[in-house]
């Protein structure tokens, strides 16, 4: 009875401090009593953490750091090592020689005395006291000859010009016409004949030697029409043209001659040549 009558004095008590306000001290030895005493109800157990990036520890960035960090001396105590053993194998072939420094000065004054230019010496004539001249016997230089060149003058052949009066008769083309030199039928028909005369011994042997071809006159013979040309070539002295020559030429070449002049009829047997 006596218990049941405490425990509701203590918790009317209770009550009584809450509706108050009054803070209840816990009891001596009791949990409570001892968190109290450290202080624990300041401490911000109930509040939420806050997420610092700063301050934040993972582990796997702890670890990742942990192994470059050891990768980069690993790799280095490799090159280290690599780099000692080339040292030794280097010694020991006797690439590499260690000089000091008076066999580096003879080295390299050795070395420019080499490069450098010999001083010439001239042997002068000494006259001793037993009056004997030393002389140095001088070698005479031989000047190669050089072969004499004898140069060919080129004689260039003397041209010798050469006319042939010629004279054909054309059958069947006499013109009144043609008794004034002046009238256009007259010009016409002579400018003809030479473009005719002209390109049929262009394509002969004579071609080279040609000089010109003129028209010296157009004259009626009763039906036909005789032309009087004359031909003028300049031919070497060696070889010169003649008339057999040029009359093998008009008479292999008349078929030519006559296309040339619209299929005009030529009197072949009255073909004069002087």
């Amino acid at each position: 009875m006596n218990q049941l009558y405490d425990t509701d004095m203590t918790h009317i008590s209770d009550c009584f401090d809450n509706c108050s306000g009054r803070e209840r001290k816990p009891e001596v030895g009791t949990g409570a009593e001892f968190m109290e005493r450290a202080n624990w109800n300041n401490r911000p157990y109930g509040n939420d953490a806050r997420e610092s990036s700063e301050s934040q520890i993972s582990f796997y960035k702890y670890s990742s750091s942990k192994c470059t960090l050891l990768v980069l001396l690993i790799t280095v105590t490799l090159i280290l090592l690599l780099l000692i053993v080339a040292i030794v194998v280097l010694f020991a072939l006797k690439v590499v020689v260690l000089q000091s420094g008076n066999d580096l000065d003879n080295s390299t004054s050795t070395l420019s005395t080499q490069f450098l230019p010999r001083p010439v010496t001239t042997v002068t004539p000494s006259l001793s006291w037993t009056s004997s001249i030393q002389v140095t016997p001088v070698i005479p230089s031989i000047v190669p000859t050089r072969p004499s060149t004898t140069t060919t003058v080129r004689t260039t052949p003397v041209l010798l010009t050469q006319i042939f009066d010629c004279q054909l008769y054309i059958k069947n083309q006499a013109n009144p016409s043609y008794n004034l030199n002046t009238s256009f039928e007259y010009q016409q028909a002579s400018q003809m004949i030479f473009n005719a005369l002209t390109r049929m011994l262009s394509g002969t042997s004579v071609k080279q030697n040609l000089e010109k071809v003129t028209i010296l006159r157009l004259t009626n013979s009763g039906d036909d029409l005789l032309v009087r040309f004359e031909i003028k070539l300049q031919t070497p002295n060696q070889r010169t043209a003649n008339v057999e020559l040029l009359r093998n030429i008009f008479q292999s070449n008349m078929f030519l001659l006559k296309n040339l002049l619209n299929q005009i009829e030529i009197d072949e047997t009255r073909l004069s040549i002087v």
